[in-house]
């Protein structure tokens, strides 16, 4: 008796070890390593210490194709934060999960409505600030994939190379 209530909890343990085992497999799948560089900052409102704050960026992977992608990073005031200055020239290579609830246009995502002091609708501006050297030319209507980053990610983002720049 004793020995068959022993050998019990084997098989619930195996079952639940892969479980744990193919969720651990399931969430290596949604993240992928991307390499290329920041090309825009997306400004959103102005950082508070009361709650989550979020950046985006318009992030250009070179490899193994070009292609346009939106990085999302929500963030409390004391955690780890991209650099304030972005240089195109710059190369990096991280990790990110793929995400599509915050995919969007360009012009979708950067698109702020103005209101003056009393309230009243006086227009839409588009918060873009451009990488240092960076071309002018991604896609604003074009529904771009957007990716995840986590606050680990961010704290290891380092530039792994920085293109030459040669004035004629």
């Amino acid at each position: 008796m004793l020995r068959s209530m022993d050998s019990s909890w084997r098989m619930p343990a195996a079952i639940y070890t892969m479980l744990i085992c193919s969720s651990i497999t399931l969430v290596a799948q949604n993240s992928s390593v991307l390499t290329g560089k920041f090309v825009a900052r997306i400004n959103g409102p102005a950082l508070t210490s009361f709650g989550e704050n979020h950046e985006s960026y318009v992030f250009e992977i070179t490899t193994p194709s070009h292609q346009f992608v939106v990085l999302s990073y929500a963030f409390l005031l004391y955690q780890p934060r991209l650099p304030d200055v972005l240089d195109y020239l710059h190369l990096y290579t991280f990790s990110a999960e793929e995400n599509e609830q915050c995919e969007g246009s360009i012009e979708e995502i950067s698109k702020r409505y103005l209101f003056d002091e009393y309230g009243t609708f006086v227009g839409v501006k588009y918060a873009i600030e451009y990488s240092r050297n960076a071309p002018h030319l991604f896609p604003l209507n074009t529904r771009l994939r957007c990716y995840l980053l986590d606050q680990k990610t961010v704290s290891l983002i380092k530039e792994i190379e920085s293109e030459p720049f040669f004035q004629h």
